[in-house]
């Protein structure tokens, strides 16, 4: 019986190398391209938006400090000069008044905006990481100063790397992060409205009921239809 023989794997020369090489750059720069640019966007609404929660978070932290003696030391300190005039006792120290408990709304819409500001500052951080990531990535895939036969690998184990750390699902989650930043923003302002106009507050939200319907009819209905 004739002894079946084994046929020994060519090896790869540094053509093959090179092809695979110039056969996945393609999909490389496609798709660090298009992450890339998502990122950018992302980070300038995520930036500007931080910005302007910031303005809305400077004014109303103070909010939170609540009604201390200091708040009212005029009107106290005046009422005690009239009575110091009108009978001859000595004036009573209000320095060491204690305060008062913030209100309630004040601590709703500073919680509101906080962690509005705090996601946002989060995506922000995220977008950065994320272009450090695919520019680290870009520098093995998409170099071609690097010989092929040590590109290839390193390009692969990249590629894994990206997936065993889900890069991918990160970069996807970030929008989402910044959406409940904007929807927190949304459910503060129209809680401070309320406690400063009637109208204006029924107005505006009316506007972020519309633009919350829209972006949940728009996320929700393509999955049943």
């Amino acid at each position: 019986m004739d002894t079946p023989h084994c046929s020994k794997t060519p090896p790869v020369s540094r053509s093959d190398w090179a092809e695979c090489a110039k056969a996945t750059r393609p999909f490389d720069m496609e798709m660090v391209g298009s992450l890339r640019g998502d990122m950018d966007t992302l980070l300038v609404f995520a930036s500007l938006f931080s910005a302007v929660v910031t303005a809305f978070v400077l004014d109303s932290y103070s909010g939170l400090r609540g009604a201390s003696s200091a708040d009212n030391a005029t009107a106290i300190i005046f009422q005690q000069l009239l009575l110091q005039m009108k009978q001859d006792i000595p004036m009573i120290n209000t320095a060491s008044s204690t305060s008062t408990a913030p209100p309630t709304s004040s601590i709703c819409i500073n919680a509101l905006w906080f962690s509005s500001l705090v996601l946002s500052l989060n995506t922000v951080l995220g977008a950065i990481l994320a272009k450090q990531w695919l520019s680290e990535y870009e520098q093995v895939t998409c170099s071609t100063s690097t010989f092929p036969r040590q590109q290839v690998p390193l390009r692969q184990l990249k590629f894994d790397s990206l997936g065993r750390w889900r890069v991918p699902i990160i970069i996807a989650y970030l929008p989402v992060q910044l959406i409940c930043a904007l929807f927190l923003f949304f459910a503060g302002l129209v809680y401070f409205v309320w406690t400063l106009n009637t109208t204006v507050a029924i107005i505006t939200s009316i506007w972020i009921g519309g633009s919350a319907f829209f972006f949940l009819a728009t996320t929700l209905l393509p999955s049943f239809f």
